[in-house]
């Protein structure tokens, strides 16, 4: 299934996985707000990696997204407010893959995260 948004088209150009996670996570922000922030957290995983690659950033062995976002080359790479977006990206994707009830308000506001990730990194 080909899954479009208008919100996150824009991002096609740039990768189409970021695109089609953005729209997969629109797609379930009221009927499935937990799929929606876990979504959420995937995109930033996403942005990050992409970050990495495209600054030839060192990742240590088995870093993990916390760690990914501490790491101070990435910090020195990017603004402050894409790193606070990334944060509050993860903090959220986290209350959705652990069975903590996400909110429609809460869905509603990483998707504004993503749309800003988004336009702040194409």
């Amino acid at each position: 299934m080909d899954i479009r948004s208008q919100n996150f088209e824009f991002l096609r150009p740039h990768g189409e996985v970021f695109a089609r996670i953005g729209a997969l996570a629109e797609f379930s922000v009221y009927t499935d707000p937990s799929n929606t922030v876990a979504k959420a957290r995937i995109f930033g995983e996403r942005v990050v990696d992409l970050i990495f690659d495209m600054y030839r950033l060192p990742i240590a062995p088995g870093a993990n997204l916390f760690d990914k976002l501490r790491e101070d080359a990435f910090r020195s790479a990017i603004p402050p407010t894409i790193l606070d977006k990334l944060h509050a990206v993860r903090i959220l994707g986290n209350k959705g893959a652990h069975d903590i009830q996400a909110t429609v308000e809460m869905a509603l506001a990483g998707l504004k995260d993503l749309f800003d990730l988004g336009a702040g990194c194409s």
